[in-house]
C-alpha cells in the first residue's frame, strides 16, 4: 500500500511539472535516431504495437494505455497513455516522428530510449 500512495504522489508532481517529464527525452533520443535504419528503433522500444501506411510512408506504432505498470489500486486511478510514431521512408530509414500522451504513459517509453531516465527514482533501502 506504501508503495502505491509514492506512485501516486509521484505521477501527481510529475504532472504539475515538479518531476523531469520524458518529452524533452523523446525529443532529443528520436531525434538523434533519424536518418537511421528502422531496426535503430527497434533496438530501443521493441517489435511495435502495429504499423500502417499514411501518404505512403511506412509508420511504426509503439502505445500503452493503462497498462497497468504498477500494481494495485494506484495503477488503476491514473491514466497511463502514449502513442509514439516512427514514419519511415522506402529505405526503411527513419525519417521523423512524433508522439502523444501524458506524463506516465510516456516515462516508460523514454526510459527504454535512455536508461538514465526513470519519472520516479525508488530508494532501495
Amino acid at each position: 500500500m506504501r508503495r502505491e500512495v509514492l506512485v501516486a504522489a509521484a505521477m501527481a508532481l510529475a504532472a504539475t511539472g515538479c518531476g523531469r517529464t520524458p518529452f524533452p527525452v523523446l525529443e532529443t533520443e528520436l531525434g538523434i535516431l533519424k536518418g537511421q535504419p528502422a531496426k535503430a528503433v527497434f533496438d530501443k522500444l521493441g517489435d511495435p504495437n502495429g504499423n500502417e501506411e499514411i501518404a505512403g510512408e511506412k509508420v511504426y506504432v509503439w502505445s500503452a494505455a493503462n497498462n497497468n505498470s504498477f500494481p494495485g489500486a494506484a495503477a488503476n486511478a491514473i491514466d497511463f497513455e502514449c502513442t509514439v510514431r516512427v514514419f519511415v521512408d522506402k529505405k526503411q530509414n527513419i525519417s521523423h516522428y512524433d508522439f502523444k500522451g501524458n506524463v506516465a504513459g510516456c516515462a516508460p517509453f523514454a526510459h527504454r530510449l535512455d536508461e538514465s531516465y526513470d519519472l520516479v527514482h525508488w530508494n532501495a533501502s
